[in-house]
């Protein structure tokens, strides 16, 4: 086992960077006042700048010393983002220097991955900030359900949407869920994980994060959220695991007990709405962009391109504006229908990496795996930078937990 160790705290200008970057993919919590888009800040080229100023001067070699499983996948990625300015320029004559500005705004988030590697530091550094993110996340999520009908912070402005209503909750889609989740699962996770020793702070952070999720007021996220709850459940390890099992059972009764009637409500609406249903848009959505968005033959291998300020531009706003049909509603295939087969092979390649090294992964990083498996076509990591920003920040951490499990490292 190699005796090198990884940091466990960063320089002050690192640390700036780190916490800018990460403020900045969550949009500083969906901030009004800032109005940071989640689908490319103007912020990208300066940060990319910096990012590649690091990555060339940095002398640091100690991360060559190790097999890294996923950076493959990671620079596949930024480069089908690149290569899809061929079909945004032959097929919708879309000028190339549009569509490379439009990469740098996908791919900013990307370069995080081989910063967090140049720089060599460890999980519990990264996980000590998300967890205070995602905290204040909830903060906000719950804070606001008070304070309504004034609000701060959402993830749709436009006066358009409103604020939408849900099992007696106002829904404010606050960015940064994503992050919410990695915490909920590595609290829960290390739990059951735990054979000899009880964590009270563990057992009340994932129940805050639960609450969170639940207040997030997404079908999709609470069914992920009880299903987690239930494998950990059966999984866990500790001496103390039928307290936790009964104050889990605890928490599933007091949420069936409290939300049971509008949750029922919701998914009977649903059902019921068929033409004008969120599930049917969603059906209605994926037939559009898979099969009618464009007849070429470049679509299906390298997509449309990032639409800009071009006729796929105007395409694209109409059938978000006037049809209502949204990339992100259907998931991988509307990440798809951006870049194409060539461009959506990446992410399938991590899902059988990860099956493959299933046997040297620690159970928190299976159960975020599990859920953002399980919503893939709805919520679909790749659509928006807080996504993305979170992919490759699990994928650095899950890279140091396959190490150590190998046997490559003392600890990460």
């Amino acid at each position: 086992m190699s005796g090198k160790v990884l940091l466990e705290k960063l320089s002050f200008p690192k640390k700036i960077l780190f916490i800018f970057s990460l403020l900045i993919g969550i949009c500083f919590w969906s901030n009004l006042a800032l109005d940071i888009n989640p689908w490319g800040t103007r912020w990208a080229y300066p940060l990319v700048f910096i990012y590649c100023l690091i990555l060339l001067f940095d002398k640091s070699t100690e991360w060559k010393s190790y097999k890294w499983e996923f950076a493959g996948v990671l620079k596949w990625t930024i480069i089908t983002m690149f290569l899809s300015f061929i079909p945004a320029y032959i097929d919708w004559n879309q000028s190339i220097l549009l569509s490379l500005q439009a990469s740098i705004k996908y791919t900013w988030i990307l370069f995080i991955y081989f910063i967090l590697r140049r720089w060599n530091i460890c999980t519990s550094y990264i996980m000590k900030y998300i967890i205070i993110l995602s905290i204040i996340w909830v903060i906000i999520e719950i804070g606001q359900q008070f304070t309504y009908p004034n609000y701060w912070f959402t993830g749709r402005p436009d006066e358009g949407y409103g604020i939408a209503e849900r099992m007696g909750l106002y829904r404010f889609y606050i960015w940064g869920v994503d992050f919410v989740m990695i915490a909920f699962a590595y609290c829960v996770g290390l739990l059951a994980q735990r054979e000899n020793k009880f964590s009270i702070n563990l057992l009340c952070l994932g129940t805050i994060f639960l609450i969170g999720l639940l207040c997030y007021c997404s079908r999709k996220h609470i069914y992920v959220s009880l299903l987690t709850i239930g494998i950990v459940s059966l999984l866990i390890k500790s001496k103390y695991r039928n307290l936790i099992r009964f104050v889990f059972a605890l928490l599933v009764f007091a949420i069936i007990y409290n939300f049971y009637a509008d949750f029922a409500e919701m998914n009977e609406q649903s059902i019921e709405a068929q033409g004008e249903g969120e599930d049917f848009i969603r059906f209605l959505a994926l037939d559009y962009y898979l099969f009618k968005f464009s007849d070429s033959p470049l679509y299906f291998w390298l997509g449309s391109g990032i639409p800009s300020i071009s006729e796929l531009g105007r395409v694209n706003t109409y059938a978000m504006d006037v049809l209502k049909f949204y990339r992100a509603d259907i998931g991988i295939f509307g990440y798809y229908s951006l870049f194409g087969i060539i461009g959506t092979l990446p992410f399938i390649f991590y899902i059988w990496k990860f099956l493959k090294n299933w046997n040297y992964i620690d159970l928190w990083f299976k159960l975020f795996f599990i859920m953002k498996l399980i919503l893939i076509v709805f919520d679909f990591w790749g659509n928006w930078n807080v996504g993305m920003m979170a992919y490759v920040i699990f994928l650095y951490m899950l890279e140091l937990n396959i190490q150590k499990n190998k046997g490559q490292r003392v600890k990460t």
